[in-house]
């Protein structure tokens, strides 16, 4: 069977380009999906868990498959060892070809070339950062308002939510630092 796929990031944008594409090259049914390739697209994991060995992969463009090369080279590999054809109109790859095959080997060095690169940069952003005196994570929270909301906790009858809103502290912090104090919690009823 020969299946094609077309993906739009939102209902703005039109999908008639990519289905008359698709429908020149011959597919014989088409899947569409309105969503950006960031989210999860789900009628596309539907459509790759029902290809069989033998059927054909048909898109306008890599891209409509994935945001990285690391994502399209994980599935092309996933197609290959399927036995699954992968088609690429815009981009000419047909993986039953070795010039095909040869194109997807390219897209692999790409990937690695783009992990490496995002390695490079955080590492960069990093010492960067610590050059400039700043250290990943939250500043510590002064400890005079975690005195302050320790006395108020004991000493008063605010519910744990008010102390925590009056002294700009998160719930989870307040707690943490009332077991790092040995402090136990108290049962409010309007916590």
């Amino acid at each position: 069977m020969v299946v094609g796929y077309a993906r739009v990031s939102t209902r703005e944008q039109s999908l008639d380009l990519q289905i008359e594409a698709l429908n020149y090259h011959g597919v014989e049914r088409i899947v569409t999906e309105i969503g950006s390739g960031i989210k999860p697209r789900a009628n596309l994991t539907s459509l790759l868990s029902e290809l069989q060995a033998g059927d054909s992969l048909v898109i306008w463009r890599l891209d409509r498959l994935g945001r990285t090369a690391s994502e399209l080279l994980e599935l092309s590999h996933d197609l290959l060892d399927r036995r699954i054809v992968l088609i690429s109109l815009k981009d000419g790859i047909d993986s039953s070809t070795a010039t095909g095959r040869f194109l997807l080997g390219v897209l692999a060095l790409v990937a690695e070339m783009e992990r490496d690169v995002l390695l490079e940069r955080t590492k960069a952003g990093i010492q960067a950062a610590r050059h400039a005196g700043r250290y990943g994570g939250r500043p510590p929270i002064n400890i005079s308002r975690i005195q302050n909301a320790t006395d108020l906790y004991l000493h008063s009858d605010l519910p744990v939510r008010e102390i925590c809103n009056r002294l700009c502290i998160s719930r989870s912090s307040f707690y943490k630092y009332l077991a790092i104090y040995g402090i136990p919690p108290k049962r409010h009823l309007n916590c």
